[in-house]
């Protein structure tokens, strides 16, 4: 797995023209052999090896782990490894010629080959984790915020029940607290092999299937709280270190927004004497325009604001457009009545929090 997931694998693979054009530019320029058994060699074990792990695995294991190698696209994926051992197979039939030594060591191969699919057949397959759906209705599953009640609840279940329990989340239905559930029932989705692989992969921190894998086996990487189950110190490690993490960055938004507030304060404009008055920090976004008492979702203020150019009122709130993003000081002020105008105007920005 390692290897499949190196550039140079998978470019050779993909493109074994790369190995052949120059090979056989080289053989027209030399006429030796030795530059086909050269190509031959450096295409022949990469090209045949995934065949070859694939029969190895279906004999130790089962079926299911052709869900690791082929995904849902079998045909395609066979098409290509055919593709890849085409010119391999056309190189060796040009360059060879069979004498006694050659002769033994095809029957060898095959012999050896056979012995050791057979070997890998004769071991014991692993218990499936999910005997059935109904597994999962009896699973312990949890879903806790803090370590520290997290490493209570995994300390309860057995080795056994954290891989069911594991699996499940990973197949759960969607809706609280299995959001990121694969499917909408149990069986639906991957084995439980690719699962747990993903799940495993996580836990010892190797490096995880490219997004292209993902998305061809239609499965996402799991969470923290899902690795939990597999690795519960890993995960309680990673878990209490981003717990730290926002700490520190919630304390030092606050911060940055009390040094902001302090400043929108100290810069208010003067003016008459109000009935009323509030300063605040108000955040704006992409749109350029800050809400004051609008609904979520509520774009027909906003529509009439760019229709005006500068400020739409209604019932419920008011949207200014400013043409800036981030931060700004807004200072409401109310009246009994309507104060003289102050022609000159005033505009203090807050720099953008970092």
């Amino acid at each position: 797995m390692h290897a499949a997931f190196e550039p140079w694998y998978r470019r050779l693979t993909d493109m074994p023209y790369l190995v052949v054009v120059p090979a056989f530019l080289l053989w027209l320029v030399t006429k030796r052999r030795s530059v086909g058994w050269v190509a031959a060699g450096i295409l022949g074990p990469i090209m045949a090896c995934e065949p070859i792990l694939l029969g190895y695995d279906l004999a130790r294991w089962d079926s299911s782990c052709a869900d690791l190698w082929l995904g849902p696209f079998a045909r395609s994926q066979i098409t290509l490894w055919v593709y890849g051992l085409a010119p391999v197979i056309l190189i060796l039939a040009a360059v060879y010629r069979p004498g006694r030594h050659a002769i033994r060591l095809v029957p060898a191969t095959a012999v050896l080959i056979a012995l050791m699919l057979g070997a890998a057949g004769d071991a014991q397959p692993p218990r499936t984790v999910l005997a059935s759906p109904d597994d999962c209705k009896d699973a312990n599953r949890f879903y806790v915020t803090d370590t520290k009640t997290l490493a209570s609840e995994v300390k309860k279940l057995s080795t056994d029940q954290r891989r069911v329990a594991y699996i499940c989340s990973m197949r759960g239905p969607s809706g609280p607290p299995f959001t990121w559930g694969q499917g909408s029932s149990e069986n639906d989705g991957p084995s439980d092999g690719v699962l747990l692989d993903l799940g495993r992969r996580e836990c010892h921190g190797t490096k995880q299937r490219s997004f292209h894998d993902l998305a061809r086996l239609g499965v996402r990487l799991p969470s923290l709280q899902q690795i939990a189950y597999l690795c519960p110190e890993t995960a309680i490690a990673r878990l209490r270190a981003q717990e730290q993490e926002r700490a520190k960055s919630t304390a030092e938004f606050a911060r940055q927004q009390a040094k902001a507030m302090a400043y929108c304060k100290r810069t208010a404009p003067k003016g008459p004497r109000p009935v009323r008055e509030a300063t605040g920090l108000m955040s704006g976004g992409e749109s350029s325009s800050y809400d004051i008492g609008m609904g979520e979702g509520d774009m027909t203020v906003f529509d009439r604001a760019i229709q005006d150019g500068l400020v739409a009122a209604a019932a419920q709130g008011v949207t200014v457009l400013t043409g800036t993003e981030g931060d700004i000081c807004l200072t409401v002020r109310a009246y009994r009545k309507a104060p003289p105008l102050d022609l000159k105007g005033q505009c203090h920005l807050v720099k953008p929090l970092g």
